[in-house]
């Protein structure tokens, strides 16, 4: 994405531009009767197919194992990324975490002064065994250790 003088941003893959979206004129909304903030959004769907296509894949085999996912609250400083809790996580050895998302992000009234708070999921999974919920308790407990040492973070009740 980038943003252009004209309050259009564009959407590219690469080099490649590939959409566009902007924020509807007042001139334009009247003539379709429209209130508020409008907003138009348009792809290049054969470019895009086109650039798909062309991008090598890669296949590998459905898990054996299930998976499981785990929502945890931490409280950092408003300093703090998502993409540093991420990489942090996703670098621990031999974890069977293999995502971290982010599903909400609070900051304001009841949180200390200078702190913020991400939700994150953590999806973990093993390629060799059905994980137990004691091993998944326990690389829970090391995610929160983790970044409580590397960011000073707390898990938010």
């Amino acid at each position: 994405k980038e943003k252009q003088k004209d309050n259009r941003l564009v959407f590219s893959v690469g080099k490649q531009k590939v959409g566009y979206a902007e924020c509807i004129s007042k001139v334009k909304k009247k003539a379709f009767g429209l209130e508020g903030k409008v907003y138009f959004a348009a792809l290049d769907w054969e470019r895009l197919s086109t650039l798909a296509l062309d991008a090598p894949k890669s296949l590998k085999d459905l898990p054996k194992f299930p998976g499981t996912r785990r929502d945890i609250a931490l409280l950092v400083d408003r300093s703090t990324s998502f993409s540093e809790l991420q990489q942090l996580i996703g670098s621990m050895p031999k974890s069977p975490i293999q995502s971290v998302g982010l599903f909400d992000v609070y900051e304001g009234k009841g949180l200390p002064e200078g702190k913020i708070s991400y939700a994150l999921n953590l999806w973990l999974q093993s390629e060799e065994k059905t994980l137990t919920d004691q091993e998944i308790e326990s690389w829970i407990e090391k995610v929160i250790q983790l970044v409580k040492k590397q960011l000073g973070a707390e898990l938010r009740q």
